[in-house]
């Protein structure tokens, strides 16, 4: 007795149709809209993408090139010391010394890649420019690298390079920035020397010197950390000159091209 009529029931499958239809519809339209903004966000990242090589080549000049690659370290490793060299900043991002530990027994680790900062700086007509931040090449010509490693013993020494190096407009390298670095398997001291081959219009080419900036932030490596600070310091020796240190315990400036704090 209360079951709709034929009539009310045509009438709602029609509303429900309706419904089902304006859901459809509004369901294509949504879809039709993402897709018009995602063609749209695509067709605008493109002249972004031009803008930004742009602004490298703007920046960074003959080193433009330099400012991207694939970041790798290569581990040299002697009876003393386990070294991490990273091809971003051509530097030595961590130092491990294998004979000690922390106070908890940990690997005794001077400094990590994040904590350091060795820097050239200069100018490429009126672009300054910071070699931390641009990609270096390796030179792995030593046989005793197997990949990305090498290990040396007793009084065994092992020469290699990272280089860097600046382009002219047709892509062509013209000369390179070059640390040479020389570890000895049973040494704590090693040697890193700086050559610049080719590169005089590309480094020297507004003033006739350049910036180092060396930064390290030491970790904690004894148990009491004000007993530390008070027992470490800094050794150094200018050219032709003897080796001094600052003091232990107190702000100590020395030198009159350079200081040290």
């Amino acid at each position: 007795m209360t079951a709709p009529s034929k009539q009310e029931i045509l009438k709602q499958r029609r509303q429900q149709d309706s419904l089902l239809n304006v859901q459809i519809k509004a369901r294509k339209d949504s879809m039709a809209l993402a897709l018009q903004k995602q063609d749209t966000s695509k067709a605008k990242s493109l002249p972004k993408d031009t803008t930004a090589k742009v602004n490298i080549k703007t920046d960074y000049g003959a080193f433009a090139t330099a400012t991207s690659g694939k970041d790798t370290f290569y581990v040299v490793e002697s009876d003393l010391l386990k070294l991490y060299f990273y091809n971003k900043g051509g530097k030595i991002g961590k130092v491990e010394l294998k004979a000690y530990k922390t106070f908890d027994t940990l690997p005794l680790v001077l400094f990590n890649r994040d904590s350091t900062v060795f820097n050239l700086s200069f100018f490429n007509n009126n672009r300054q420019i910071n070699t931390n931040d641009l990609f270096f090449e390796p030179v792995l010509t030593d046989k005793r690298f197997y990949g990305n490693h090498a290990r040396i013993q007793g009084n065994d020494s092992l020469s290699f390079a990272m280089r860097l190096y600046p382009q002219d407009s047709a892509g062509k390298k013209t000369g390179y920035i070059e640390y040479l670095y020389t570890i000895k398997g049973n040494d704590y001291l090693l040697s890193c020397k700086v050559n610049f081959v080719g590169v005089q219009n590309s480094v020297m080419s507004t003033r006739d010197y350049i910036d180092l900036q060396w930064k390290t932030e030491l970790r904690q490596q004894e148990k009491s950390l004000d007993n530390e600070r008070n027992t470490t310091t800094i050794y150094f020796k200018p050219l032709n000159d003897k080796v001094d240190y600052l003091s232990e315990t107190k702000d100590d400036k020395k030198g009159v091209d350079y200081t040290i704090e």
